[in-house]
């Protein structure tokens, strides 16, 4: 699933934090990427909802 540009700019940032050892505001971005990719995964997942509801599987 595409979950957007920046989440993924995000998540680049936290790894260049935690590979230079900054623990603190590695982990605090590690969450912020964490709450967008779900904040995404659900705003985006909402829109198809009615697609979902014509399988047969729903």
């Amino acid at each position: 699933m595409f979950i957007g540009f920046i989440p993924f700019l995000s998540a680049a940032v936290a790894l260049l934090l935690s590979l230079s050892g900054r623990d603190r505001a590695a982990g605090t971005t590690w969450w912020l990427t964490t709450l967008l990719v779900a904040v995404w995964a659900i705003h985006h997942g909402s829109h198809h909802i009615p697609q979902f509801a014509t399988y047969g599987s729903w």
